[in-house]
């Protein structure tokens, strides 16, 4: 074990853990990658991880990444990091893992530097499935955050490519499948200069819908939009360059693999219940537990009612749909999401992203 005043622990003024965990979440409020009123389900776990780290000796950021497996073992009351585990044990130990991925990667970010290091299985390690779901669920809440941590990032590079793939995740967070990425038009803005909101253009069986753009995402689409102006790119799509049609099979391949690199660069690309979808998903998972399923139907904006539902299914909720085919069909082809047992929440001091389960249908 590393002991205090060992050269692992080394301070750096303000990066000893527990002051670089409360600064971290001021940063987090400060541009807008959490709202102030979700950051203590956030700092709560983080402060018991640093406390974890402290009892084992451990103050400095390159330590708690050099040790962070045995810290990880014990707060999520797993055996091993690869091993099979019930749901919550799962959910916790990678909850704590993501946490600790964004206390380093924003420690980066605070000293001028990536956080693509900070995020790598090389200073986080790798974990094994998190949901009992084969592939498509919604991001979780601390997944998201390191999302952010990493697009905030590509915005402050100054590369087109970077701000490009910034402002696709952006339209992806809001709503968008990956597919109509490829087809949002600079005057789908509401205000290229401030857009509060987008048309999402809708293709396949998906409908023309507007989504709403939050603090933190606005900015960013702005910046890039200016870009696309002075660029002369006002007339093509606004995050798409291919050849292909906008909204077509290979423009959505195309955005699918660029979102892809995103979820594997921010730490998550090893997990199999983790795809591009899941950026969408996430976005209607959020209005669900804010304002109800049919909130969660008009964002997904799915123009036939068996596709809307099972979309609901695959994001956790439960409706009652009519008429009783629909419901037989979404038995057969889409099993019940396995919700976490209520006492797992961030509500009750857990790592954050599952609070709202228990409204959510258990499974046995």
């Amino acid at each position: 074990m590393t002991t205090a005043g060992s050269p692992g622990n080394d301070a750096e003024g303000p990066a000893r853990l527990r002051e670089l965990a409360d600064r971290a979440g001021r940063y987090w409020v400060e541009h807008s990658l959490l709202a102030e009123e979700d950051l203590p389900s956030f700092l709560q776990p983080l402060h018991r991880l640093t406390e974890e780290a402290a009892r084992r000796g451990l103050r400095a950021p390159h330590a708690l990444a050099e040790h962070l497996t045995d810290v990880l073992l014990a707060l999520s009351g797993a055996t091993s990091l690869n091993a099979e585990h019930d749901e919550d044990v799962a959910h916790r130990l990678h909850a704590y893992r993501n946490l600790a991925g964004a206390l380093l990667a924003t420690h980066a970010l605070l000293h001028g530097r990536s956080p693509r290091d900070a995020l790598q299985p090389k200073r986080v390690p790798r974990l094994g499935r998190r949901t009992w779901l084969s592939r498509g669920r919604p991001l979780e809440d601390d997944e998201r955050l390191l999302l952010r941590l990493l697009v905030h990032h590509l915005t402050q590079t100054g590369k087109h490519r970077d701000l490009l793939a910034a402002a696709r995740y952006v339209l992806a967070e809001a709503g968008a499948t990956p597919g109509e990425t490829t087809a949002v038009m600079l005057d789908d803005l509401s205000d290229p200069a401030k857009p509060e909101w987008f048309w999402a253009p809708g293709y396949r069986d998906r409908d023309r819908r507007r989504l709403p753009l939050d603090d933190w995402q606005q900015p960013i689409l702005a910046r890039h939009a200016e870009q696309r102006i002075t660029a002369g790119l006002a007339p093509r799509p606004l995050t798409y360059n291919g050849k292909k049609a906008p909204g077509s099979e290979d423009a959505s391949a195309s955005a699918d693999g660029s979102l892809t690199r995103l979820l594997r660069h921010a730490g998550l690309g090893q997990l199999p219940d983790l795809t591009a979808s899941s950026i969408t998903f996430q976005a209607a998972d959020r209005v669900c537990l804010r304002h109800g399923d049919d909130a969660g139907f008009a964002l997904l904006g799915r123009a036939s009612l068996r596709q809307a539902l099972r979309d609901l299914r695959r994001v956790g909720w439960e409706p009652n749909p009519e008429p009783a085919a629909i419901r037989s069909f979404l038995d057969s082809a889409f099993p019940t999401y396995q919700g976490t047992p209520p006492g797992t929440a961030a509500a009750d001091g857990g790592p954050p992203g599952r609070a709202h389960e228990a409204t959510r249908t258990t499974g046995p």
